[in-house]
């Protein structure tokens, strides 16, 4: 299983994302984010395109269903 670990993003999309770091991604069987989206469209998108999971950092009180 290869999982893909990431955090500190503070984009708004997915495509906001390096390419490079976007294709890494998409072959991945699951994506850990260690919070600090900036927003939840990432979060929806993130969960589009593979098995996701993640936390809320400290500048995501905004974004439903995340644990801390």
């Amino acid at each position: 299983m290869k999982i893909g670990v990431i955090a500190d993003t503070h984009v708004h999309k997915i495509s906001e994302l390096p390419s490079t770091l976007i294709n890494v991604l998409i072959r991945m069987d699951m994506v850990v984010h260690l919070g600090d989206f900036h927003s939840e469209d990432l979060v929806n998108d993130l969960k589009e395109i593979t098995n996701f999971r993640g936390v809320a950092g400290n500048h995501d009180s905004h974004i439903p269903g995340l644990p801390e």
